[in-house]
């Protein structure tokens, strides 16, 4: 199969664009699939359009005129027998105005408005037509594509176009399999996908739903297939040897302010018994929001200490990062166990210093953010990471880690931990490699919180309860997704206005700002001052997601709750109700509600189970959602929707199996299709 630089269209700058979005050969752009398609083969009379809906229209250019004043916009009428359109353009080009002339035939796709009975259409995709082009009158079905940074739908197109010959990917699914489920194969997959035929657009809906499940089933496997052979891998690899000592486990355990959970204690013993055995740990704990996860590190910690081993101890934010640090210092001060941090934002002279313990110290443990990982840090005698929130990390991430063990010619340890219960499917199908515990428990002093759901309408009632709540020594978060004012999505509340707006409406409040574009020394001064009581008030964007303890902050208020996940919103009210009172959780929402969203909140008011909660969220969402689409190292999959395809779940691991024992080879190649980099996903 052909290059991809030696596709027309693909200069350095392109291919740079595709590379960084993972796209590596010819056949990473074919499994690019369109999100959906736009039917061109109707001209449709300007008079009879229809407001809000995307339409192709077609007329003669009467006038343009160009506005230098203010921002710069051209305006191009045209007509047909029916009537007059206004195209906008607010974005343009010198060579396109030329295009633009009184008495050539326009064609125009996008959506139409009807502004006080004239017909107007803003940026729609449009063309000149030639000579040629006017007698033909119909277009045809268009696949859109998901765009990347500098790459539009439009361009994608263009690319693929190419291919349309030269589809030849092997098949390696086997034939009785692909019989069995009414599969076609894998390049008239594609072909009905990327090349949807003019006269099937009423029928293209189950064709293009049926193409991709052939494809979202091989992508399953792939990822099924890796995570078996990485299960073999970690079976033959030498680990770092940490003698369990149960004294010390007791003596830990019996310091604690708190009495652990019958569910940490059976965590940590399921992790104790995985270090007797002569293989890496490789464990993923996922503990429902406030269930303890910490102090299940604590313990593991202290025994590869007293091996004189080394334990990184990876999270996602500095805020996560710090709060570790600290509870961990606390922990294991009595047992002489020195703790480092380690993060981007270090003093020169505390970071010569954290390296100086690293260095000298064969049994420190080091706790900080992706920093941890950095080519300048060697850990001499690392035999155990446990990284936090996990799906923020990239493989590469987690991969460079394990590097750091090398010298010693063993693989640490690994213990992955998310507080984002993830649905058993999927762990089966993505986490195959790992051991699977569960802390089903939280602590008994737990209160449960109780969850409103309340219209946006009503802001001012709930302003004034949130007055009286402080007045009464209470603390408050209220979160918005949007750090500032957003063109698009005009009905969220952005966190500087709302701070605005609180500051001036409670003046006796104190009142902190939060948000991911303030520096890590910012961020945590007000976190700090928002946990020591300095502050009432934290307005914040969804920052605070992951890991922030305040006890005495019992009331989460969520501002345009409808526009987040299920496990996004859990996460967040999982911020309440961590100290001994009462606390409320309330999701503010803007009308009017989708089915869907409706669904959402009236969940979140009746459970506080999280695994109940991410099953729905895969219905109703999918995987991006549940783990942040924005997420380095997030589960991204390139076809599979598996709110579509929960189906294809009870076969995956069988057909796996099978191919393993009946087409070995067709195993490695499968996986190597989907997921590239084969070896680093096998070590991860």
């Amino acid at each position: 199969m052909l290059e991809l630089k030696s596709l027309k269209g693909i200069g350095q700058s392109i291919l740079n664009k595709l590379n960084k979005a993972g796209i590596n050969t010819v056949t990473d752009l074919l499994l690019h699939l369109p999100r959906y398609y736009q039917d061109r083969r109707t001209i449709i009379p300007i008079a009879h359009t229809t407001a809000g809906e995307k339409q192709q229209i077609e007329g003669v250019i009467r006038q343009v005129n160009i506005n230098d004043i203010g921002k710069k916009h051209l305006t191009c009428y045209f007509f047909d027998s029916s009537g007059v359109c206004k195209m906008h353009l607010f974005k343009f080009y010198s060579n396109q105005t030329r295009l633009l002339q009184k008495g050539k035939i326009i064609r125009c796709f996008g959506e139409i408005v009807h502004n006080h009975h004239a017909v107007e259409i803003t940026h729609p995709e449009w063309q000149i037509l030639t000579d040629e082009d006017k007698g033909k009158k119909l277009g045809n079905i268009i696949p859109i594509y998901p765009t990347i940074e500098g790459i539009s739908s439009a361009v994608f197109y263009k690319l693929i176009l190419q291919l349309k010959d030269q589809i030849k990917l092997d098949e390696y699914m086997p034939l009785s399999l692909l019989q069995k489920h009414q599969l076609e194969n894998i390049n008239q997959a594609l072909h009905t996908l990327h090349f949807p035929k003019n006269d099937n657009f009423d029928n293209l809906y189950n064709l293009s739903a049926r193409a991709r499940y052939r494809l979202a089933l091989e992508e399953l496997l792939a990822h099924n297939l890796n995570a078996k052979k990485a299960r073999l891998h970690n079976q033959i690899t030498s680990s770092a040897r940490i003698a369990v000592n149960h004294t010390l486990l007791k003596t830990f355990l019996e310091t604690l302010s708190f009495q652990p959970t019958p569910a940490q204690i059976r965590v940590i013993n399921e992790i104790l018994y995985d270090f007797t055995l002569n293989k890496p740990a490789s464990r993923l704990v996922q503990g429902d929001v406030g269930s303890g996860k910490t102090v299940v590190a604590g313990a593991i910690v202290i025994q590869a200490a007293h091996n004189k081993l080394q334990s990184v101890m990876m999270a996602p934010t500095e805020i996560l990062a710090k709060q570790h640090y600290h509870n961990l210092t606390n922990w294991l001060n009595i047992f002489n166990i020195p703790v480092v941090f380690i993060a981007q934002q270090l003093t020169t002279k505390a970071r010569k210093e954290a390296l100086k313990t690293i260095e000298n110290q064969d049994n420190c443990v080091i706790i900080g953010t992706h920093a941890v990982f950095q080519n300048n840090i060697d850990y001499p005698n690392l035999g155990l990471v446990i990284i936090d929130e996990q799906h923020r990390f990239g493989v590469e991430q987690r991969l460079s880690l394990i590097e750091k063990a090398k010298t010693k010619n063993w693989q640490p340890h690994q213990i992955v931990m998310t507080a984002t219960p993830i649905p058993r499917t999927l762990a089966m199908t993505v986490y195959g490699d790992l051991d699977l515990s569960i802390i089903d428990e939280l602590p008994p002093n737990r209160k449960p919180i109780t969850t409103s759901v309340l219209n946006q309408t009503k802001k001012q009632i709930l302003i004034t309860r949130l007055e009286q709540h402080i007045a009464n020594n209470g603390q408050a978060y209220w979160v918005c997704p949007l750090i500032e004012s957003s063109e698009v999505l005009i009905t969220l509340q952005d966190a500087q206005s709302l701070f605005e707006m609180l500051s001036n409406m409670l003046p006796c409040a104190r009142i902190g700002l939060i948000h991911g574009k303030l520096k890590a020394q910012h961020k945590e001064d007000i976190m700090q001052a928002f946990k020591s009581h300095e502050l009432d008030i934290l307005v914040a964007t969804t920052v605070i997601e992951v890991g922030v303890d305040v006890p005495n902050a019992n009331i989460m208020i969520i501002d345009n709750a409808e526009r987040l996940g299920l496990s996004q919103l859990h996460q967040l009210r999982g911020r309440v109700g961590r100290g001994n009172k009462e606390s409320n959780c309330i999701l503010l929402y803007h009308s009017p509600l989708s089915n869907t969203a409706k669904k959402r909140l009236e969940l979140m008011r009746k459970t506080q189970n999280g695994f109940v909660i991410a099953e729905e969220d895969l219905k109703l969402r999918g995987p991006g959602d549940i783990f942040g689409t924005n997420q380095t190292g997030g589960i991204q999959f390139k076809v599979a929707d598996l709110s579509q395809h929960q189906a294809l779940f009870d076969d995956v691991t069988n057909i796996a199996e099978a191919i393993i024992k009946q087409y070995p080879k067709h195993a490695e190649k499968i996986i190597h299709r989907w997921l590239n980099k084969t070896d680093e996903y096998i070590k991860a």
